[in-house]
């Protein structure tokens, strides 16, 4: 199994302003997605100027002819809505969406659908336990938690799960049907995760096999920063701003023959992660995967359990995630550091602007997008970047990195646009880049910092 380096080079993500991303598969747009801050359209609540996404617009762009023009079309609308605190309190693109209550500590009470699809769902608790969940008309469920605030029977997907002492799960079982036993090494890394009959998948370093029931191990994939590789080939994933992986497409994928072949998942996602039901696979012609390789990488692109496993969890390394209930099923193993907010809660209640990449602290990523704006706006304050000591440098580089490429699409903008920004940081950077492409003469003040 070999990597094509020139197979890389077909899909291509392009950020651009007003902070659009656009996927581009051998030259042709295939995804696009806008993010709109103050889009005075937003059906909800109008625009926003504090920094809160408030409308999400995307169109995917299947070929189906050789020009530009011959595409098969799906575009769909998200317009956002935030309360006091600046947690979604409403959803909408017209078919489906939800106003959202939240209690003090930030968990979710009540969610009304806006379409009349589904019931009213309200949630009560015993200080940040989940305790029951009604839907509609239907009777309450109740949920367990053991000694150590871990969930151990959610009784609205009829699972019981037992943990080891890292406060990871162990086995999930629904009745006496075991569903999904985990095993990991000393330090947490997952090992293996296989159903009752012992077949699943192994994980070794980079590698993922998949076990037969009879023991027999079959390399599976291997993942890249923009997808898997695989024995049939390589897959791309295209993702939206958050890492959500919203397409797989294969790498021998033909830009020549119609209509199109490839492409085996087209996803949409609710705003806490539920597959939408108006996700775009239900009205694109799809391609059959071909293989035993599972399309389980969803939302912001952590691995789905139930392509494998029937549960309708994510894992995210440190924690398991459930997207029905919009919470995770253990505490928050930073929690003493966020006394406040409770440690269920998923990214502050705004899973618009914010993902989780492994299920712990999140401060690192807030603290990254403030230095990271600060030292692009402010001359000489990127010294501000080694001030401040993360826990995890991966988030809050990331975070750094995200806020300087932002900065260097305004400075490139700027420049084309005639306008000189004295700066710092990417800023200082893009319009140095426009104005020596231009012929202009610029110094750029201060270049990117991380924290290692």
């Amino acid at each position: 199994m070999t990597l094509d380096i020139h197979k890389l080079q077909r899909l291509k993500n392009t950020l651009i302003l007003p902070l659009q991303m656009i996927t581009e598969l051998d030259g042709r747009t295939v995804f696009s997605e806008t993010l709109g801050y103050d889009s005075p359209s937003n059906s909800l609540g109008g625009p926003s100027y504090t920094g809160l996404i408030t409308r999400k617009g995307e169109t995917w762009s299947i070929p189906t002819g050789p020009s530009p023009s011959q595409s098969q079309s799906v575009s769909r609308t998200e317009d956002y809505v935030y309360d006091y605190a600046a947690r979604l309190s409403g959803w909408d693109d017209s078919s489906n969406g939800e106003n959202i209550s939240y209690d003090a500590r930030g968990n979710i009470t009540q969610r009304v659908p806006r379409h009349g699809s589904g019931g009213t769902v309200t949630q009560t608790y015993t200080g940040d336990r989940l305790a029951t969940r009604k839907v509609g008309t239907a009777a309450a469920v109740s949920f367990a938690h053991d000694s150590f605030a871990r969930m151990t029977t959610d009784a609205e997907a009829g699972l019981a799960i037992t943990y080891n002492v890292f406060d990871l799960p162990e086995t999930i079982s629904s009745g006496n049907t075991l569903k999904a036993k985990y095993t990991y090494m000393a330090d947490g890394t997952k090992v293996s995760a296989l159903d009752a009959s012992g077949a699943g998948l192994v994980y070794r370093g980079p590698f993922t096999y998949r076990r037969s029931s009879g023991g027999t191990l079959t390399f599976e994939s291997a993942p890249f920063d923009r997808g898997r590789l695989t024995e049939a080939g390589d897959r791309y994933h295209v993702s939206d701003h958050l890492g959500s992986v919203r397409a797989v497409i294969h790498g021998n994928a033909s830009t020549t023959t119609y209509p199109l072949t490839g492409f085996y998942s087209v996803d949409d996602f609710t705003p806490f992660g539920v597959k939408s039901t108006s996700s775009a696979s239900s009205y694109l012609s799809l391609a059959s995967t071909g293989s035993t390789v599972s399309l389980r990488d969803g939302f912001t692109g952590q691995e789905d359990q139930g392509p494998d496993f029937g549960v309708d969890y994510s894992d995210f390394g440190a924690r398991q995630y459930s997207p029905i209930l919009s919470r995770w099923l253990v505490p928050d193993p930073m929690g003493e550091k966020y006394y406040d907010v409770s440690p269920y809660v998923y990214c502050y209640g705004n899973p618009i602007r914010y993902a989780d990449l492994d299920g712990r602290d999140g401060k690192d990523k807030l603290f990254g997008y403030a230095i990271g704006g600060i030292t692009n706006v402010i001359p000489g304050s990127s010294k501000l970047r080694d001030l401040y000591r993360p826990h995890d440098s991966k988030d809050y580089n990331r975070a750094l990195e995200n806020c300087d490429k932002a900065a260097l699409a305004v400075g490139n903008f700027a420049t084309k646009s005639g306008m000189l920004l004295m700066t710092t940081g990417e800023v200082a950077t893009g319009i140095g880049e426009g104005m020596m492409a231009t012929g202009g003469v610029f110094v750029v003040v201060s270049l990117r910092q991380q924290r290692g």
